[in-house]
């Protein structure tokens, strides 16, 4: 114990101590990870944007790193940036129904909303695993609701939002597929 307290710095926190393990043994996707999720619960968005793009150099299967790094071009306002690594990673695992539904988002954002029902038509089609959550269904068929609406399929939204309604369970869900479904019923386009 004596000699780790002589060899190891003392680290006040995940970011001193990832990059000194990196400066020790050399790059490693796990401690970029690691890194890269330090930076993003520090709203270090940069910093954490930089240690994952290290991550997929070294591992670029890592799905979970390119949806990261979508992300975190998304909450940096670029969103031009974001779509291709969201796409790599809904490749590299399509059953990330976040990923899916922050892509589709994404897409109807960008006045894409044909590319969005695409990305939630093939994710409500897949077939779930066991431990698949209904929340996930109902989230996706929101957003298929929404970008229904956006192209005017009024009928669509509303079967999408009222499968939506019996699927989802937080009460911010519940309360945006309710507001969705009366908008819908309503004529609006959201």
């Amino acid at each position: 114990l004596a000699n780790v307290r002589v060899i190891i710095p003392l680290w006040k926190d995940d970011a001193v101590l990832n990059n000194w393990a990196i400066r020790q043994d050399g790059p490693s996707a796990w401690r970029y990870a690691n890194l890269g999720a330090h930076y993003v619960r520090r709203g270090m968005l940069p910093e954490a944007r930089d240690a994952y793009l290290k991550l997929i150099e070294l591992w670029p299967g890592h799905y979970f790193g390119w949806y990261a790094l979508g992300s975190i071009y998304a909450s940096l306002n670029q969103v031009e940036l974001a779509i291709d690594p969201l796409r790599r990673g809904l490749v590299l695992n399509p059953d990330n129904y976040m990923n899916r539904i922050r892509l589709a988002a994404m897409e109807r954002s960008r006045e894409r909303p044909a590319a969005a029902i695409e990305l939630l038509e093939e994710g409500v089609r897949r077939p779930q695993d066991p431990g698949f959550e209904p929340q996930f269904e109902g989230r996706m068929r929101l957003h298929l609701g929404l970008a229904s609406l956006h192209i005017g399929r009024r009928d669509d939204a509303v079967r999408q939002f009222s499968a939506a309604r019996g699927l989802v369970h937080t009460p911010d869900d519940l309360a945006e597929v309710e507001q969705a479904l009366q908008s819908a019923r309503a004529g609006n386009r959201k």
